[in-house]
């Protein structure tokens, strides 16, 4: 990465913290793209044999490395606390407009991070994430009245990194964990940390091994990556995606949902990568412009949709913009339209 998009980075993350975004949550992206984009030859071929012990796919890594999947940010974070701290006190003393109890926090994260398996608690408005291997609970530096826990949560298990923050812990974007349970049942057999951290790893890899081929995994499933490509610009980007979509080439407020999308992929860059499905956020997106509204036990039952977990990410990280919507909502039988689920 060249001087100016070092600077471009440095700018990106000078305007989410202006814009009152979470620190610690910025921190864990920041931290990353800067060792990606600073490190020598001799310290990317250290990160590389820490994938080999993982068992990642090195042509995944290459491929990823522009778009920062949330897989790779999560690995590359852990080598970072696990493995080579120097290069994650060189990125944390990095990082701008930081002050200096903030970075205090984000240098002890080295001895208190917690990479595992999670189910999701909701209660009184409060997220929790609790550890499957030992029961332990930590609480999100989060509070949201629009998630709510599904009535099966303890059959969602999302694998993600935690880090302590100013209220709470904050967390790596998660993947949605496909471990069978008989996996689960030996990695909650290792009773040493460390070696129970990189057997997760390692089964994590053998459960996302996907091998598709173009834009779907098979007739049924629609699929299109929301990976940006190189160079492509926020609107350009915004522009590809909304195109995919019969709805919003002929929506008549267009314009607001592609100042919406534009908005969505810079507050959530890491969560656009080779294996998110940008049809399940076309979705959500479809939803926010109808008017609708989900009584609690609808909430409940769609609670473990993707969709309805990209809806309530973005009303909770960008309300603003979503109250703005209601001038631009339409009723769900408007000339003809309906929900696309």
């Amino acid at each position: 990465m060249s001087a100016s998009e070092i600077k471009e980075l440095k700018e990106h993350v000078e305007e989410l913290l202006d814009g009152g975004e979470d620190p610690y949550s910025i921190a864990l992206f920041a931290i990353t793209a800067h060792f990606l984009a600073t490190a020598t030859k001799k310290e990317a071929e250290k990160q590389i044999a820490f994938f080999d012990e993982t068992t990642m796919d090195f042509d995944m890594l290459i491929n990823a490395e522009e778009e920062q999947s949330i897989q790779l940010e999560i690995y590359t974070m852990y080598y970072l606390l696990s493995r080579n701290i120097k290069m994650f006190i060189k990125s944390v003393n990095w990082l701008p407009k930081f002050t200096a109890e903030q970075k205090q926090t984000i240098l002890d994260w080295p001895n208190s991070y917690v990479l595992s398996l999670f189910e999701l608690s909701v209660q009184s408005s409060k997220v929790t994430f609790v550890d499957v291997k030992d029961s332990q609970k930590y609480g999100l530096d989060l509070s949201t009245t629009e998630l709510i826990s599904p009535k099966d949560a303890k059959d969602i298990r999302l694998f993600s990194l935690l880090v302590p923050a100013e209220n709470g812990y904050a967390c790596e974007p998660p993947l949605f964990s496909m471990i069978s349970d008989s996996s689960l049942a030996k990695l909650r057999k290792i009773s040493d940390r460390k070696a129970y951290e990189l057997a997760l790893l390692k089964e994590l890899n053998r459960s996302l091994d996907f091998d598709f081929e173009g834009d779907a995994f098979d007739d049924e499933v629609m699929f299109y990556p929301a990976l940006r490509k190189k160079g492509e610009s926020d609107k350009g980007f915004a522009k590809r995606l909304l195109a995919l979509d019969e709805f919003f080439q002929t929506f008549k407020h267009y314009q607001v949902a592609e100042d919406l999308l534009v908005k969505i992929i810079k507050t959530f860059p890491q969560l656009f990568f080779s294996n998110a499905n940008a049809y399940v956020l076309l979705e959500a997106l479809h939803e926010l412009f109808y008017k609708q509204s989900f009584d609690e036990e609808e909430t409940v039952y769609r609670s473990d949709e993707l969709a309805y977990f990209w809806t309530a990410l973005i009303k909770e990280h960008l309300p603003e913009e979503v109250a703005a919507l209601a001038a631009y909502q339409i009723d769900l039988n408007e000339e003809g339209d309906f929900l696309p689920f």
